[in-house]
């Protein structure tokens, strides 16, 4: 079964996309397999499910049991709450501070790593009457989002203190793991991440889910997996790079034309 943009069929265009559902159905199931089941797999549907059309995307993993997806934008996590007001909605990119109150009252989870978000955040929770579901990022080698290793501990004790906030994950991106069969920085990347979920142990705070793998990881190093793997491109049957190339997975797109289709790479 596939669907036509339907901006190219309202405007008459020559030329089109089209989105196969049964292959975006097969490449959920295939990486669902992988984690456990749909409970441990974050889909990316960021930047309009990566130009697949986020409406029939999140259609698609909906029907297939998905519980949580994340998102780049507020904008992209207020439209889908609109639509599905049980789904679990996680804005991954770093919530702006004119955003938060909009951010908790509509449920939607938020990555925070500094201290004036985090009081943000219960601010909001404790007027709306509500739950502010945080996730810290740790950085540990991709050095574009994240909190350092030292600053980890202050911020998760201020977290747990906080009325009215939940530690709802502790994440790391990766930052290589795509372009090399080389391993070694991947696992002191591992490493590092292991340690400050340790050092937070030591304290006696856990938070609710663990999450560092995306797709070149879920495919290559297992033990990143954790609780909650976050699978972008390889949703939509496209791989990271030629080393986590397998045949399994099913392009989801395709270019249409008339006088002829050929397959998006």
């Amino acid at each position: 079964m596939t669907t036509r943009t339907p901006s190219s069929v309202a405007l008459g265009a020559t030329s089109w996309c089209e989105l196969d559902l049964n292959a975006l159905q097969h490449n959920f199931d295939l990486f669902a397999s992988l984690v456990g089941g749909p409970s441990g797999l974050l889909p990316v549907i960021k930047a309009n499910a990566y130009g697949h059309g986020l409406e029939a995307v999140a259609s698609v993993l909906v029907a297939r049991g998905v519980e949580q997806v994340g998102v780049n934008e507020l904008a992209e996590g207020l439209w889908l709450r609109e639509r599905y007001p049980e789904l679990d909605i996680i804005v991954l990119g770093q919530a702006r501070h004119p955003d938060i109150e909009t951010l908790v009252s509509a449920k939607l989870q938020l990555v925070a790593v500094r201290e004036d978000a985090l009081r943000l955040a219960s601010a909001a929770a404790v007027a709306h009457g509500t739950i502010a579901r945080v996730h810290l990022k740790l950085e540990t080698g991709a050095h574009r989002q994240g909190l350092s290793s030292e600053a980890l501990l202050p911020l998760a004790r201020l977290l747990r203190d906080l009325p009215c906030v939940e530690f709802e994950g502790l994440s790391t991106h990766f930052a290589d793991i795509e372009d090399t069969t080389d391993p070694s920085f991947a696992r002191q990347q591992l490493a590092r991440f292991k340690e400050g979920v340790a050092a937070l142990a030591a304290e006696g705070i856990r938070p609710r889910r663990l999450h560092a793998a995306n797709t070149a990881a879920t495919l290559n190093m297992p033990e990143t997996r954790f609780d909650l793997a976050r699978v972008g491109i390889g949703l939509y049957g496209l791989w990271p790079s030629q080393e986590t190339l397998i045949s399994a997975m099913s392009a989801a797109m395709s270019a249409g034309a008339q006088g002829g289709v050929s397959e998006l790479r």
